[in-house]
């Protein structure tokens, strides 16, 4: 996909109203600390951050119209600085959005009726991800994007990368029936 392509029309707008519907789902005491935040690194570049708790972005080019945080926020330069700092020992996974999706559907038919866990595991290696945040994930950061992990340590943080920004994806904690 063309970075042109990212910056106009239908994809910068699905990419704004799905920032927004992440930021408008926390509840209103959450917003100040979690809300959009324009900052700049170490290296003079200039961002905007927010998170939802489970997913931190750092993008290039400022989404119109989300919440403003308070600038308490995590400072998400820095998570993402250790979290690559680690990169090594993480190797790059092709995810397959399809399946992701198809995942979504087949945990919702599995458990209609029934108590409903707010997310969907998807497991990438040993780490579990909720499958909705990495659509979103996907969503948000558009363009080419590039997923780190380390698959062999069941919390190990994924690092998304764009020519939009940066994302840093929280695992679950899964239990493991034996």
């Amino acid at each position: 996909m063309s970075t042109t392509k990212t910056k106009s029309g239908n994809t910068f707008l699905k990419r704004t109203k799905t920032a927004q519907k992440l930021l408008n789902s926390l509840p209103e005491s959450q917003i100040p600390r979690a809300g959009a935040v324009v900052r700049t690194t170490l290296d003079g570049k200039t961002y905007q951050s927010f998170t939802n708790g489970h997913i931190a972005f750092m993008l290039w080019e400022e989404l119109p119209g989300l919440p403003q945080g308070d600038g308490n926020a995590l400072d998400i330069d820095s998570v993402i600085r250790e979290t690559e700092s680690q990169m090594k020992k993480r190797k790059k996974i092709d995810i397959d959005l399809a399946d992701v999706k198809a995942k979504i559907i087949e945990h919702k038919t599995l458990n209609k009726g029934r108590y409903n866990t707010p997310y969907t595991p998807y497991k990438i290696g040993r780490p579990h991800y909720n499958a909705q945040h990495i659509l979103d994930s996907y969503t948000i950061l558009g363009g080419n994007i590039k997923f780190y992990n380390d698959p062999t340590k069941p919390l190990s943080r994924a690092i998304l990368e764009s020519e939009n920004g940066k994302a840093v994806l929280l695992p679950l904690r899964v239990r493991v029936s034996r």
